[in-house]
């Protein structure tokens, strides 16, 4: 009795499943292409590309050095601006020096 209604979503489940396999499959075909191009070219090549991805990966890991680790950080900071001795509040008119506009 039920039979019908099972098969039937079993179906559309199929048809989903095989349409996302084609999706990555696509996506990845480019890739497995290249993939097996490079595995048949020389030595002189693989070395080429593999310094060009081994260099890219140095970058890629000197950014990732510099962005997520604080170096020489100085919590005091502000400090360094010293703002109780200046004796120019902020919008005024400041004199110009020699050769410049303050228009």
């Amino acid at each position: 009795m039920l039979d019908p209604i099972v098969n039937f979503f079993t179906q559309i489940f199929q048809w989903i499943g095989r349409g996302i396999g084609f999706v990555i499959g696509v996506i990845l075909w480019p890739f497995m292409w290249v993939g097996r191009w490079y595995g048949q070219r020389g030595w002189i090549l693989k070395a080429v590309v593999g310094l060009a991805i081994v260099v890219l990966i140095g970058l890629y890991a000197n950014f990732f050095y510099a962005t997520q680790w604080w170096n020489n950080f100085n919590p005091n900071y502000p400090d360094t601006y010293t703002f109780e001795k200046r004796n120019v509040s902020a919008g005024e008119q400041v004199s110009a020096g020699a050769g410049t506009d303050t228009a």
